[in-house]
Parts: C-alpha cells; structure tokens; sequence
C-alpha cells in the first residue's frame, strides 16, 4: 500500500511564504501556526532554497543492500559449477576476473548457492560425548529375551479410515503377541497397548526396534518418552539397521496377504481379521523358526510380572540430582542446559567430573554437560564392540 502525505500543497507553500515574509516571527512560531513539526519546517526550507520546489519526494531508497544485477548470480553460479568452492573463496575468484563490479556479501554468496541446490543444509549436531559400549542384538535362546516390535505399513479400509498395526513378537518362539490398531504412531497409543501386553504376557528382557517413531528420536540415545519408559521397567532397548529384522518383517508379508488384500471395509472389520490371523498364526500354523511346531506350544510367559509402579531412580550421594522439565531442559549453573524431550519429568543424577558433568539416568549414562556448552553431548556407541 502507497504511503500518503501528511501534508498538502496548500499547507506547505503557506509555510513557505510566511516564512519569506516574516517580520518579527520566530520560525518555530510559523510551524506551529501552520501545525507542522519543526524539523519538517526546516527541511522544507533548505529543499525551496537550494532547488526551488518543496513537493513530495520519494521515499524509495536509493541503494538496495541485498540486490544485485542478475549477471553477477550468474557468474557466481558459473564459477561454483567451475571450482567447487564454498562462498568465501568464490568471492574471492569474482574479485580477481571482475575488479570493477560491486561485490555481492558471502552471505548473499551462500543463499544463491543454497537456492540453486549447489550447497546442501546441513543439520546442527551437539559434539560427541563419552563412548559407551553398544547394545548387542544377540540371538534369542528362549522365550521372552527379545521381543520385537514394529508397525505394519499402514493402509485404508473400504469406508478409508486410515489402519496402523503395532505388531509385537516373540523372538524365540516366533509367537505373535499382539496386532493392535492404533490411532496415530505416538507415545501414548503404544504406550497404551503395551501396558495391556505386558500385564498379559509380562515383560521381555530386550525389546529390538528400528530408528523410527515413536521408538527414535533427537535426544540422547536416540530415547523417546517411550524408550525411557522401557528402560525404567528394566528393559534394554536395542536399535536395529533396516531390514535387521527378517522374522518380524516376514510376518508382516503374511499378515497383508491375509488381512489387506484387499483391506475390510470397516476398522471393527480390519480388527477381527488381525486377531482371527493371530490365533490361527499362533496355534494352527507350524513355523520352521520353531522347529516346525505351531509357536503357541513353545511360548511361555515371562516371568517378570508388570509392576505397578515404576521402581524408583537411586544415585549416589555425591551426585547432583535435579528433574527435566517438560521442555527437556535443566538448570545447572544458573543456566539452561537442554537434556532431550524424551526425559521430561525424569529425575536424573549429575556425577562431577572436575569442570564437567556425566548425566546419568538410573545407571545409564547419557552424555557429558560442560560449563560453556548449553546443550548435552550426548554419549556415542563404541566402534566394533
């Protein structure tokens, strides 16, 4: 939208004439009769006596910082496509070959190296913290060490109302302990379903998933509210490559055979599918994974009962021990450090290591905090270990 003038013709050459016939007057008594600013009186003035006129200029600027000519875009362009170099030096290549131009910043440099895809964004990683030993995805060899847990590629019904699966499996017996529908892959839907498996089935030594959501995130360890609800029931959460689950992925071709194709034209439909598959998968199916028997009669509950309460965080004496908020953030040393949104609400323990401090949640280490650094560096897994 145009910007309007305050003032009219009328006004301004009235103020000039007064001006130019003022007897006794002071200037500022003529502006003020005239209702106009002082310093706009003034400006009006010096215009009339150095060019005569006093009518409204423009206020565009003179200079842009930010523009230039599209030539020199495409020279930089063409010297990026030549010599491969970063912002800085193709500055300094377009001051050799072109002396006279205006030089756009190295700022400007690196947005049209950005927006003609020659550079890629790099995401901002915290530095590596202590190494740790790795989580060994060993065979199982019995019933409720491993247990993996995955969602089935999610499909419509008939009416198409969106199907995710959580599917849950027994490693060693190959017994398929749920397919459960789910609202939406978040923290609370699973969280809901498991809480159901484990009063049912009790719970696993390890649990195997892949690096997606909800059972990886941003945070240290890749943790998710999920996995830390996991490792304070005392299960160790082992993350795996793609394609590192071949049984479970199996088992999941076999129940979109069966189920999906094509899909039930309602949810309540698509759910009695799933568990008339389960039983029959469980019980009438014989599985060469369990020694050419159905899975059902290998399968056995765990031993370790759901409790119902999370067992407490013990830390030593000397730690320092103080709660993310839900924002994933602490205050140490009267400044924020940001810990991980998956560890909001945990109460975790700081071990002093001369100016630095190992955060522990339980006896899980999770990375190093250092007085300078506002963020954790996060605890990295050891090489071939």
């Amino acid at each position: 939208m145009a910007r309007t003038c305050r003032y009219s013709s009328q006004q301004r050459w009235g103020l000039i004439e007064n001006l130019k016939e003022r007897r006794g007057e002071t200037f500022v008594s003529i502006c003020a009769r005239h209702r106009v600013r002082r310093s706009t009186g003034y400006r009006w003035w010096r215009r009339y006596l150095s060019k005569g006129e006093i009518h409204e200029q423009s206020r565009r600027p003179k200079s842009f910082g930010n523009s230039h000519a599209d030539r020199v875009r495409s020279e930089v362009l063409r010297l990026a496509t030549r010599y491969r170099v970063g912002a800085g030096m193709l500055q300094w290549y377009l001051r050799r070959e072109h002396r006279t131009w205006r030089l756009p910043s190295e700022r400007s440099i690196h947005r049209w190296l950005v927006e003609a895809g020659k550079v890629k964004r790099q995401r901002w990683k915290a530095p590596a913290g202590p190494v740790i030993a790795p989580s060994h995805n060993a065979q199982a060899s019995r019933c409720n060490q491993i247990w993996g847990i995955d969602f089935k590629g999610s499909f419509r019904t008939g009416d198409g109302t969106l199907v995710h699966a959580l599917t849950i499996t027994d490693v060693y017996s190959r017994y398929v302990l749920a397919v459960q529908t789910v609202r939406a892959l978040s923290v609370r839907e699973v969280r809901k379903r498991m809480q159901a498996v484990f009063k049912r089935y009790g719970l696993p030594n390890r649990i195997r998933v892949d690096h997606g959501a909800p059972f990886f995130g941003p945070g240290a360890r890749g943790w998710t509210q999920l996995s830390v609800w996991w490792v304070r029931l005392g299960i160790e959460v082992v993350y795996i490559k793609l394609n590192g689950n071949a049984s479970h992925e199996q088992m999941h071709r076999m129940l979109k055979d069966r189920t999906a194709k094509p899909p039930a034209r309602t949810i309540c439909g698509q759910r009695a599918r799933f568990a008339s598959w389960r039983r029959f998968y469980n019980e009438g199916r014989p599985h060469s994974g369990a020694d050419k028997n159905p899975p059902a009669l290998r399968y056995a509950c765990s031993p370790r009962a759901y409790p119902a309460r999370l067992p407490p965080l013990m830390y030593p004496p000397q730690y320092y021990t103080t709660r993310v908020n839900k924002y994933g953030c602490i205050y140490w040393r009267n400044r924020k450090r940001s810990i991980g949104a998956g560890f909001a609400g945990q109460l975790i323990g700081l071990e002093p290591v001369g100016p630095k401090q190992n955060v522990y949640l339980g006896k899980h280490l999770l990375g190093t905090l250092r007085p300078a650094e506002p963020w954790l560096r996060p605890a990295r897994t050891r090489r071939g270990g």
